[in-house]
């Protein structure tokens, strides 16, 4: 059996309706290039919520993939009791080398 896979533009159609375990779900079924593409075209809202539901050790990659500034505001928008699961995964140097303060 095939393994099914969504195009951006259908991935973004339905985004909206979907709950978290739905969006971890469609996520995943992007090729990598397509994937990186929808991760970075987010909210910074919906970036907090995609990283927090994938596995531990995707997150690392996924922060690693933003700008410092951009991992700032996904920072922000994590709810206050998970903030610490984002910012364990993100390289702090990487902020204070840009002159980037949370």
């Amino acid at each position: 059996m095939a393994e099914r896979t969504f195009t951006l533009s259908e991935l973004y159609d339905v985004w909206p309706a979907l709950s978290i375990d739905e969006r971890v779900e469609g996520f995943e079924l992007l090729q990598r290039d397509d994937a990186e593409k929808f991760f970075l075209h987010l909210s910074a809202r919906d970036k907090a919520h995609l990283v927090l539901a994938l596995p531990a050790g995707e997150r690392r990659l996924w922060m690693r993939l933003l700008a410092p500034d951009d991992a700032a505001d996904v920072i922000q928008e994590a709810p206050p009791v998970d903030v610490t699961g984002i910012v364990i995964y993100f390289s702090v140097a990487a902020i204070v080398l840009r002159g980037t303060l949370l």
